[in-house]
């Protein structure tokens, strides 16, 4: 059995995890983190519906094999 990475859903992940973590950093560095958070939560989310999608749509195909 061959694995194959997708490169997209593990960037994604990646992001993910890199900006959750500068979210909660900023919250706590700054005294008015908003300008800082806003972009990054969006960045979060973002990358963690992408994760999520390419997740599902790989759970689908590897369950119809």
């Amino acid at each position: 059995m061959t694995y194959r990475i997708d490169w997209i859903q593990f960037l994604a992940a990646i992001a993910a995890i890199i900006c959750y973590g500068a979210t909660i950093a900023a919250c706590f560095m700054f005294y008015v983190p908003w300008p800082a958070t806003l972009p990054l939560m969006t960045l979060t989310l973002t990358a963690a519906g992408v994760w999520s999608h390419r997740r599902d749509l790989h759970e689908t195909e590897g369950g119809a094999r």
